[in-house]
């Protein structure tokens, strides 16, 4: 069965655009064929808001950091003043 997907080359990395292999085929050599598309300009990717928005949605549902039990406590402690480095009195 034959496969398509879209990238573009730089170096000797591809950049995938929109859907990817799947991750199993990363286990393993994976034969491919690249064909150069005579013409083509390669347009720059433009951040999807809504993408984002719901990756942040998805990281807040996660619940935080579960190592900071108190993340008040420990922002007020990291903000704390301290002397800077060189300038101790």
């Amino acid at each position: 069965m034959e496969l398509s997907y879209e990238a573009i080359l730089k170096g000797n990395e591809l950049e995938w655009l929109g859907e990817k292999p799947e991750e199993t085929h990363g286990k393993k050599p994976l034969h491919v064929q690249i064909v150069i598309l005579e013409g083509a300009t390669v347009q720059p990717r433009r951040p999807d808001p809504k993408a984002a928005a719901a990756a942040l949605e998805r990281m807040a549902a996660m619940g935080g950091v579960t190592s900071i039990p108190d993340p008040v406590a420990w922002q007020r402690e990291t903000r704390k003043d301290r002397p800077l480095p060189g300038r101790e009195q």
